[in-house]
């Protein structure tokens, strides 16, 4: 399991300054040393490996919030009339909006749009931009310049194997900042450093990381930039030699659902995210989305397209750091019906004979009464059906045979 930093979870807490309490403001003096205003890049940066800052929200006419380690923070001492400092930041991010034809048409229509802006350390910065009463505002999401490792995931080992199939459909669900695509990324990259040798293509809205090439040729489009629709980048990539076919986040749209499960239907080896609250809502993201006569037949190709769904669900540990917690369902004979009626997935989960899948519920017990790392408050306040939990606890039944021995 990996215990991580609450900044993000692709940083090692070890390796990062950590002088502040939780939740305090940064002192002004210390601030000011850390940040460089030459460019959003350079700021962002400071913000990153000086403050282990990793959330920057800027208004135009209020001073900015920070997220660290979780916590919403301010600059302690920073006068209001101090806000016109942080404008060209704003500026930049404003004007790299409009760079990308489908993030200015989304500003100028619904007033709000995602894009992303490389670091100069290779790194990406993911901003959100939208209107308010104040007049522009950026939410910047600034992405660790590093991937996280395979090993930190806490998945079996065999996780792993399921990337080898020749087609088919895997995803990562959770809510937000989960840790969905950066557990997503962190496998394209160990194939990438282990081979085999291959072709990916990611397409994303925006990327929050980009692939150097090493074992594996890795392709990323960004849409409004070079792709003008997943739909019309899925349908391209059908047609360009791959092994891997990545799209960034499955938002519930139907044409998207369409075109991933057609590529799954046609050869392709689909890989995508979830915006979810678990794994059922995971299975009814891409089984509601059809209506009328397709619906059946639609529903069907998923069920068929199926490798595996991820969930997963950064919980607080006792040390006031975090562990990703993670229910994994791997489709097999005798599971696939849960697929048709995901309600029982919970605990049908666990009945499966195969090594790799287990619920949250008996992952949250074994992150408490085996590892010691989460509290039995958190492990009930995190479970999905607090009624089987307790089961497994009374059988004392949440032991999960081959996971490594990963955090603290």
């Amino acid at each position: 399991m990996s215990v991580v930093d609450r900044n993000n979870i692709d940083f090692n807490a070890a390796n990062l300054p950590d002088t502040l309490p939780m939740g305090a403001d940064i002192p002004y003096q210390q601030f000011m040393d850390a940040v460089d205003f030459s460019s959003l890049q350079s700021f962002s940066q400071g913000l990153r490996d000086r403050l282990n800052i990793s959330d920057v929200i800027l208004e135009r006419e209020a001073l900015p919030i920070f997220v660290r380690n979780g916590y919403l923070v301010g600059i302690e001492g920073i006068k209001e009339d101090q806000r016109k400092m942080f404008a060209p930041m704003l500026d930049s991010a404003v004007a790299s909006m409009q760079r990308n034809k489908h993030a200015a048409d989304d500003w100028n229509s619904i007033f709000e749009c995602d894009f992303s802006v490389k670091g100069n350390d290779g790194s990406m910065i993911r901003v959100h931009g939208y209107k308010h009463e104040g007049g522009d505002a950026m939410s910047m999401r600034i992405q660790s310049k590093s991937f996280l490792k395979y090993e930190q995931l806490g998945f079996h080992p065999e996780v792993l194997d399921l990337f080898n199939r020749r087609q088919g459909l895997i995803i990562f669900g959770g809510p937000v900042r989960s840790g969905k695509t950066n557990s997503m990324h962190a496998i394209i990259e160990h194939r990438n450093e282990n081979g085999p040798r291959e072709h990916n293509i990611v397409v994303a809205d925006p990327p929050e990381f980009l692939h150097k090439q090493k074992y594996a040729k890795i392709t990323t489009r960004e849409l409004g930039i070079n792709a003008a629709s997943y739909k019309t980048a899925i349908k391209g990539a059908l047609r360009i030699k791959h092994h891997l076919l990545v799209i960034g986040e499955m938002r519930g749209d139907r044409a998207t659902a369409r075109a991933i499960l057609q590529a799954c239907d046609l050869g392709s080896l689909c890989v995508t995210t979830a915006h979810t609250n678990n794994t059922a809502q995971t299975i009814r993201r891409f089984t509601n989305i059809f209506t009328g006569s397709d619906s059946n037949t639609m529903a069907e190709t998923f069920q068929q397209a199926v490798i595996a769904i991820f969930f997963l669900v950064l919980v607080p540990t006792v040390d006031g750091r975090e562990v990703m917690a993670h229910e994994v369902f791997v489709k097999t004979n005798a599971n696939e019906g849960l697929l048709k009626d995901p309600r029982q997935i919970a605990g049908g989960i666990d009945v499966n004979n195969d090594t790799i899948s287990h619920s949250l519920d008996k992952h949250l017990a074994y992150l408490c009464y085996e590892r010691r790392l989460i509290t039995e408050e958190t492990m009930r306040a995190y479970a999905h059906d607090k009624v089987y939990l307790q089961s497994l606890v009374d059988r004392r039944d949440y032991h999960i045979e081959g996971l490594p021995e990963v955090g603290r």
